[in-house]
């Protein structure tokens, strides 16, 4: 009876110590073997590298230059040249004096034999023929005067004399036929998109009738 009682007790220690042997080897197997994972710190530039700044070819840049002012010629009314890239017209006082016998008033009594007279055509804008007369004419001690009607052009003074240049832009054929009907002659020696150009010079008295 008693070692019976002994072999019950050798049962349950042993059963006892597999139940724990059990547990603890279920406890291990439960429980991942977790294996630090080691942080690699990548080191990062602070700021993203800026590519040099492409070096830029400094172009010198062409200076405009103006159109050099072509040099006055012999002269063909008075002191004042032909203007330049024209053609000469049939245009003399005789024909100064026909337009004159048109006109009423103060320009019927104006004596035209003291002035020189001459009339041209050409393709130049009427702003580059009074510059061409301005250039050449101050050049030569002349002074623009506005003390006379512009609407029949530009004027110079110079001792007692008065030098006149009228240049007028025809736009089309329909403006030379109407000017034909007080200059007959203006028919065939000009065109439309030329510029008329008509220069005078005498004495100041004679441009009194002109004057604001």
């Amino acid at each position: 009876m008693r070692l019976y009682k002994l072999k019950k007790l050798k049962i349950l220690l042993m059963a006892g110590w597999l139940v724990w042997l059990l547990s603890a080897c279920g406890s291990e197997a439960a429980t991942p073997v977790v294996t630090p994972v080691q942080t690699v710190q990548l080191e990062l530039p602070t700021a993203m590298p800026v590519p040099p700044t492409p070096t830029v070819l400094q172009v010198p840049t062409a200076t405009a230059r103006p159109d050099p002012v072509p040099t006055a010629g012999p002269a063909v009314a008075g002191v004042l040249s032909a203007p330049p890239e024209s053609r000469r017209l049939d245009f003399s006082l005789a024909t100064l004096q026909r337009i004159q016998q048109k006109l009423a008033g103060r320009f019927a009594r104006v004596d035209l034999t003291t002035l020189a007279v001459a009339g041209y055509a050409g393709q130049q804008l009427p702003v580059d023929i009074f510059t061409f007369y301005r250039v050449n004419l101050q050049a030569r001690g002349w002074q623009e005067t506005h003390d006379y009607d512009n609407r029949f052009g530009i004027y110079f003074t110079k001792a007692d004399q008065v030098a006149a240049i009228n240049a007028t832009a025809i736009p089309d054929d329909l403006t030379v036929n109407f000017l034909a009907g007080f200059v007959p002659s203006v028919k065939g020696q000009i065109k439309g998109g030329e510029t008329l150009i008509l220069l005078g010079q005498g004495p100041a008295a004679t441009f009194e009738v002109l004057k604001k």
